[in-house]
């Protein structure tokens, strides 16, 4: 395998996290818009990785063409967009979609979220929900659905 082919070790942990990285970049997406994950070493936690909410200013001169293009189209609820420092020093920006038997972002933020609204109320604020997300839970409770 090639240098350029190599992902950093931080990255490799987050890609076997997809679940974690999936409801982070979901959530934070409801936050923030469209955005990139940044993933770095964690310089305080050695081994383990460090996840940034990248957002693109359009009229910043340090937005790059290629990750415009990439939030332009990608699906935040089936795709997530991740950067990070290659092995080789350069900058890799990339553009994941759901595989075959993988649980997209948009379904594993929702799950977690009933999850938490069930085990954890005190960790949501229900003013912050997004409305889809209201509505779908209404619906369910409406139709008997123990959420």
């Amino acid at each position: 395998m090639t240098d350029a082919m190599q992902l950093p070790e931080c990255v490799e942990v987050m890609l076997k996290n997809w679940d974690f990285l999936a409801f982070t970049a979901y959530d934070w997406f409801e936050q923030l818009g469209p955005l990139v994950i940044g993933i770095e070493d964690d310089l305080d936690n050695p081994g383990l990785p460090r996840l940034l909410a990248v957002t693109y200013d359009r009229n910043s001169y340090k937005a790059d063409v290629h990750t415009l293009e990439l939030l332009d189209k990608y699906d935040p609820a089936t795709e997530i967009i991740i950067q990070f420092a290659d092995v080789d020093g350069g900058f890799r920006t990339q553009c994941l979609q759901t595989g075959p038997g993988a649980r997209p972002p948009k379904r594993v933020w929702f799950f977690e979220m009933l999850r938490r609204a069930e085990e954890e109320p005190e960790t949501i604020d229900v003013d912050e929900l997004p409305e889809w997300f209201v509505e779908a839970v209404m619906k369910l409770t409406d139709s008997g659905v123990d959420a």
